[in-house]
């Protein structure tokens, strides 16, 4: 993986995270985490497939993290 690549699935993680704090999981779209990484909706779900894949990213770099559902 390219170091744009990654550090473009890096803001996208970061990104997903303080929505997902300050949302709730629920309450956040593949849309939202694209709008706030900068990047369009096709680079979230190629590089994480869905909302899960990427909460399932987070929780691999924070395993100890817990986030309301919504």
């Amino acid at each position: 993986m390219g170091k744009v690549r990654a550090a473009v699935r890096e803001r996208i993680v970061d990104c997903a995270i303080r929505l997902f704090s300050e949302n709730g999981l629920e309450n956040v779209s593949i849309g939202d985490i694209s709008l706030a990484a900068g990047v369009d909706k096709a680079t979230v779900s190629r590089n994480y497939g869905d909302k899960e894949g990427v909460y399932d990213a987070i929780a691999r770099r924070l395993p100890d993290l817990r986030l309301d559902p919504g």
